[in-house]
């Protein structure tokens, strides 16, 4: 089937790729949004919602959090993407941004591997944890479930048949440092995916009206920020 989705080729972390990015849903997000406790929804989807909200009515991004661990990710990254390409026989090719074609759902893989004529690409995820957590996932040998949205979110955007799975740690010995799991697509789990994300962006659309009649009627800022967490 013939990828229809719009592929960015911008630098990830540049102005151009935080602007593709803003106030859409992105797939390391996806999970916050199918997220659900046995009352219904988690808070995370409300909290989410309201973080795109803002992005909407203000056209200004949240500052993301970092930390040395996740700067420590960012920096081993095309060492580990390098790695795959030796451990896997792969030449991976770097991409911006993926905008899902009709939808404010896009993202950002890793790296994708071998887009045929069609335009779908098999792709990868990179993780760069600590040792610890790294010998869960040899030990365990499987993706760690936090992740599995992210990955059928990627191949809603990719088109691909597989995408694996890296979790690289340079700490350990060179045998050990990479570790390659397989996810292979589920069209029932991703339309279903699909069909949250829709749902989500509709009630987001329904809260922006409400949110922009409150405007429309003079109400500062400041008390907008407080209906805001009272619609929540």
């Amino acid at each position: 089937m013939e990828n229809k989705n719009v592929w960015h080729n911008v630098e990830q972390g540049s102005d151009d790729w935080f602007n593709l990015r803003l106030a859409q849903v992105t797939a390391s997000k996806i999970s916050d949004i199918m997220a659900k406790t046995k009352s219904g929804y988690s808070t995370s989807r409300a909290n989410y919602m309201a973080e795109l909200l803002n992005e909407r009515l203000t056209g200004q991004r949240k500052e993301g959090f970092t930390n040395a661990n996740m700067e420590r990710g960012t920096t081993l990254e095309p060492i580990a993407r390098s790695a795959y390409e030796v451990f896997t026989g792969y030449t991976v090719e770097t991409i911006g941004f993926i905008q899902y074609d009709g939808l404010a759902f896009g993202g950002s893989p890793d790296g994708v591997i071998e887009r045929d004529a069609e335009g779908n690409a098999n792709s990868i995820e990179i993780k760069c944890p600590l040792a610890d957590n790294h010998w869960v996932t040899i030990l365990a040998n499987e993706i760690p479930s936090q992740y599995r949205y992210q990955l059928l979110g990627q191949l809603a955007l990719t088109g691909g048949k597989w995408v694996d799975f890296v979790s690289f740690n340079n700490e350990l010995p060179e045998a050990l440092q990479i570790k390659v799991i397989r996810f292979n697509r589920d069209e029932l789990a991703i339309a279903d995916m699909l069909r949250e994300i829709r749902l989500f962006l509709t009630e987001l659309d329904e809260l922006e009206n409400k949110a922009l009649e409150l405007i429309s009627d003079g109400i500062n800022n400041d008390y907008l920020k407080f209906i805001q967490r009272e619609l929540f």
